[in-house]
């Protein structure tokens, strides 16, 4: 994932033998997206245990994690459920992929490498 603000298609770097996916998106997204996944992480390493304070240092951080741990005995499709209150749709504008596929891209959506040298 990196940033790109010209809409082109996947792409494969020879160089460096990888298939490269531009992803418009905006810093103070990905600043957001990052200390999310820095708490999910805690929360997994102490096995759903609200971790200690070192390892989440902001204020909301602990917020969210505390929010978390005491929810580990519950199901995860309760917790899913009680989070669906706080989704924002708004944010998201969501298409079908064959709509936003060009003829002759390549159609990828696997944590797989592409391996071929016709790319």
């Amino acid at each position: 994932m990196y940033p790109s603000s010209v809409r082109d298609g996947p792409r494969k770097d020879t160089d460096k033998n990888l298939i490269l996916c531009p992803l418009p998106y905006r810093g103070d997204f990905m600043v957001l997206f990052s200390a999310s996944f820095q708490i999910a992480k805690q929360l997994m390493y102490s096995k759903g245990q609200m971790p200690k304070a070192p390892a989440l240092v902001y204020e909301d951080d602990l917020t969210v994690a505390e929010w978390l741990s005491v929810r580990r005995a519950f199901p995860v499709m309760g917790i899913l459920e009680a989070l669906h209150p706080l989704m924002q749709p708004g944010l998201l504008t969501t298409k079908k992929s064959s709509d936003l596929l060009a003829e002759g891209t390549v159609h990828t959506f696997a944590p797989i490498p592409i391996v071929d040298d016709e790319l």
